[in-house]
């Protein structure tokens, strides 16, 4: 089981092959956060957009947050914004993934690389 952050996301949707060959070696069981699901949605320019994506995100299973992924994720967040500019979005990402025990398939090697207990996978 793998966690895919946006940016895997959003590099399947606009096309670009390494991204596609990735899912396609990869037919185990995908998850998303829930903040991809915002994230992705912030991209679309119009309803059609909104209604295509939410086909394609209705594809994978949605890990949503509890108390434990939000008190995580902020003290990865107090330890990792400063130095590395990380996002909270990222933060809360990051401590699903270490919550659930998936590998987190992200090419965001500056956000991630150093969280202890993390495993980051980056497909390309």
């Amino acid at each position: 089981m793998l966690l895919i952050d946006s940016d895997i996301l959003i590099d399947f949707i606009r096309g670009y092959k390494p991204a596609y060959s990735f899912f396609e070696k990869n037919k185990r069981i995908v998850f998303i956060s829930i903040l991809s699901k915002f994230e992705i949605i912030a991209g679309a320019k119009d309803q059609n957009k909104i209604i295509k994506l939410e086909e394609f995100l209705s594809n994978f299973s949605v890990l949503t947050l509890s108390n434990e992924i939000i008190e995580s994720a902020y003290e990865i967040f107090k330890t990792s914004f400063l130095t590395n500019n990380m996002s909270a979005n990222d933060a809360l990402i990051a401590a699903t993934s270490i919550y659930f025990k998936f590998p987190l398939v992200s090419r965001n090697k500056k956000h991630y690389s150093k969280i202890e207990k993390l495993e980051l996978i980056v497909p390309y």
